[in-house]
């Protein structure tokens, strides 16, 4: 596993721990998320994700994903990010949820994918 999925995985799950969304700090919560995604794409797509907008984001790492599920994914945790902190929105319990099942999901498939590039690199070592 990458040092890039082990620390998505890592923050996220820290974020989560802090239960700021139960503590009605859906702004906060909202926010770190961001940062936590962000940051994830600027050590493995190597591009300054955290000076981005969320237009910039999502059309840059359109160069580099090329699944169009983690793309669909990430257009809706980031527009619902910014609804929150933009807009001032009141995020639901069933959007929080929505959000935290989209990105973990994301990160699953992240996973999964160094996983199987990990077990074609030792075939072709192998061979």
């Amino acid at each position: 596993m990458t040092a890039c999925c082990l620390e998505f995985d890592k923050n996220l799950q820290e974020l989560l721990s802090l239960k700021l969304f139960e503590k009605g700090k859906t702004m906060e919560f909202f926010i770190r998320l961001i940062e936590v995604i962000k940051l994830y794409f600027q050590r493995q797509f190597k591009f300054n994700a955290e000076d981005f907008t969320t237009y910039e984001t999502l059309y840059t790492l359109r160069g580099f994903e090329m699944d169009q599920s983690i793309l669909d994914h990430m257009d809706i945790i980031f527009n619902a990010a910014d609804l929150v902190k933009f807009a001032k929105y009141p995020a639901d319990k069933k959007i929080f949820q929505d959000v935290v099942s989209r990105v973990t999901t994301v990160l699953k498939s992240y996973q999964e994918r160094q996983r199987r590039l990990e077990v074609k690199a030792e075939e072709q070592s192998e061979s």
